[in-house]
């Protein structure tokens, strides 16, 4: 079931106001109504039944039932950087990254990147797609979204990984087993064009491991989502139970 993140701090019995195009996908698409059941997360990342209780085009008032069981994104916390790219490739990647259980998306500013910014437009519009995905796939916690970053402006993790296709030494399996005990992890894809050699090594003085993903050159898009894939699966992510 989908969830409609509301602001604010919620519990059973409070009421709260759903507006603007989330009202109109409950009541325009959905077509529900008064007396509907539906399930909503608050600020806090808590999620709730709440049933409606007043309908209109653009605004949906509800009342809050219990607390709902929702998907929880296990430890360690994986955040995704991403080379800047061009808008198709950018909402993709921040769309299945929310599906992936990402806590954290990066639009990252390198060499190679296209551009050096996202318009503020262009960010809300990520920053849209990121939510729409939340409630799609039943996440209860929404996925931040960053303005653009510098290198040095990324957040610090216990583990760091930069994907890169020079490096044949170390394969992304052998980086992640020997992560041990984590908190937060953060992986770094490249533009089209790659890191250059520069940047690899100063990635790499700021503590990342450098690792290959077989022999073959992926794109953007698709080397962002199977490195979230492959941690996934070796942190225990994907797998039901805690």
């Amino acid at each position: 079931m989908r969830i409609w993140p509301v602001a604010g701090k919620l519990f059973p019995g409070a009421r709260a106001v759903i507006e603007g195009a989330d009202a109109r996908h409950i009541t325009g698409v959905l077509r529900m109504g008064p007396g509907d059941v539906i399930r909503i997360s608050d600020e806090t990342a808590r999620s709730f039944v709440a049933i409606l209780e007043e309908t209109a085009k653009n605004r949906v008032s509800i009342t809050v039932v219990r607390p709902a069981e929702t998907a929880q994104m296990k430890k360690p916390d994986v955040l995704l950087a991403v080379a800047i790219s061009k808008a198709p490739v950018m909402e993709l990647i921040a769309q299945k990254a929310v599906e992936l259980g990402c806590a954290g998306f990066y639009p990252l500013v390198t060499q190679r990147a296209v551009g050096e910014t996202v318009s503020p437009a262009k960010l809300e519009r990520l920053r849209r797609i990121a939510h729409e995905a939340c409630k799609q796939c039943g996440r209860g916690e929404l996925m931040p979204v960053s303005a653009p970053v510098f290198p040095d402006g990324l957040p610090e993790a216990d583990l760091k990984i930069l994907l890169w296709e020079k490096e044949t030494g170390i394969s992304l399996k052998s980086a992640l087993g020997n992560s041990g005990n984590v908190e937060r992890v953060l992986l770094v894809v490249g533009p089209a064009g790659g890191f250059s050699p520069d940047e690899a090594q100063m990635f790499r003085e700021k503590g990342f491991v450098t690792a290959g993903l077989g022999p073959l050159v992926l794109r953007t898009e698709t080397a962002a989502l199977a490195l979230l894939t492959v941690a996934g699966y070796h942190f225990g992510k994907l797998e039901d139970g805690q």
